[in-house]
């Protein structure tokens, strides 16, 4: 696959299976390129082979069928990059059209792509929402991928930013995604990290203990955000400690705003990179969730 005639990773790149079910993710993939001032990408990945129908058949697929599946992947891609255009007439919009497995061909990608866009209309599967695709498309890209829901509403001028912080771990790559974000939109950053007030005491079931004075809790994200607030001057910061789970703080923090970011662990080849407050969040946020790769295992 090609990587195009821009600059290295200095674009903004969507992945697309169905235009009409993934025009959520194409309007933002679309208004983030031309925030960032950047090319847009639209990348349809199809599989001209298709396994499960003639896999036992040792006679030929005819080339009817082959050639079936091509105009309909240039269908859905054609569709796709009309759309952009019309929404945004000024933005340089590119059609990528590559046969093989969609996440590969995503992974691909990342990798020579500023930020990657994917849609998902999936709620119930395995991926946490995202189907498995997108589960192994963010658990390996090399860049940040942001998942937008369909039928997320479009909002006009962005209000808000949320990015979840876990204090146990470096915060540097989700702190930088999202002041420039908010300094980009012009929009209040809030920094959220989820803390309970109490933990269950080893030497005694009846006896609760404090894990950590909220007051120091406080101060610790507070020194999070100082480097970044220097930085980013014009950019209002809000700071929130929500004595609740993970999953349910970000989640309440991150309703109805237009971005929540997270970070995640780096790939790994043997086990799985998003964990259960991940999968939670992308399965029932109701706002586009940006994951932001980083250096921890």
């Amino acid at each position: 696959m090609t990587s195009g005639p821009y600059e290295l990773g200095r674009r903004v790149s969507v992945g697309v299976q169905d235009a009409v079910r993934d025009r959520a993710a194409l309007c933002w993939a679309a208004a983030e390129a031309v925030s960032r001032q950047l090319p847009l990408r639209v990348v349809h990945a199809y599989e001209g082979r298709p396994g499960p129908v003639w896999a036992a058949r040792p006679l030929p697929i005819p080339t009817s069928v082959l050639h079936e599946a091509r105009v309909d992947a240039e269908a859905q891609l054609a569709a796709a990059v009309r759309e952009c255009r019309s929404d945004h007439p000024e933005l340089t919009v590119t059609g990528v059209l590559a046969e093989g497995p969609a996440a590969s061909i995503l992974q691909e990608e990342s990798g020579t792509t500023e930020l990657l866009v994917l849609g998902s209309a999936d709620r119930s599967g395995p991926g946490g929402g995202i189907g498995s695709v997108g589960q192994n498309t963010v658990e390996r890209s090399a860049c940040p991928v942001v998942v937008v829901r369909d039928h997320q509403p479009i909002l006009g001028r962005p209000v808000r930013v949320v990015v979840g912080l876990d204090l146990e771990h470096d915060p540097h790559r989700p702190l930088a995604f999202a002041f420039d974000q908010a300094h980009r939109w012009g929009c209040t950053l809030e920094a959220v990290t989820c803390w309970l007030p109490y933990l269950l005491d080893a030497q005694s079931l009846l006896k609760s203990v404090p894990a950590e004075d909220a007051t120091v809790v406080e101060q610790r994200l507070v020194d999070q955000l100082k480097p970044w607030r220097e930085k980013y001057p014009a950019v209002e910061v809000v700071a929130t400690v929500s004595q609740q789970r993970a999953a349910a703080g970000l989640l309440e923090r991150g309703s109805g705003h237009e971005l929540l970011v997270l970070g995640r662990p780096g790939s790994h080849p043997m086990r799985a990179a998003l964990g259960s407050v991940h999968l939670a969040v992308l399965r029932h946020a109701d706002c586009p969730v940006a994951l932001i790769p980083t250096d921890q295992p």
